[in-house]
């Protein structure tokens, strides 16, 4: 049986360089009034109801005016919602009216 010894090295490695973060974060606000979108597309919606009415397998169908007033319902209640995303680099905020 042999042992080998390893030999400390002539100079210190260099340590891995780490991402450095930026010294001034990015600040990003972004307003989407997408009320007013939903309200534009909201007639072709209602004209593709019955394209889609017919597209459904017969067991599943529901009342395509009924889906299309509660899809646009439930849009139309996402008004005041704020997403806030942080990282370490930027700060960006989402505010749909």
């Amino acid at each position: 049986m042999s042992v080998h010894l390893i030999e400390p090295a002539s100079r210190p490695r260099p340590s891995p360089r780490l991402p450095t973060t930026p010294k001034r974060r990015i600040r990003l606000r972004l307003w989407l009034p997408l009320t007013l979108l939903f309200l534009l597309l909201a007639p072709l919606v209602l004209l593709l109801a019955p394209i889609a009415w017919i597209a459904t397998p017969p067991r599943l169908r529901i009342s395509p005016y009924a889906a299309a007033f509660m899809l646009g319902g439930f849009l139309l209640s996402l008004g005041g919602t704020i997403i806030e995303v942080d990282s370490p680099a930027a700060r960006v905020s989402l505010r749909i009216f």
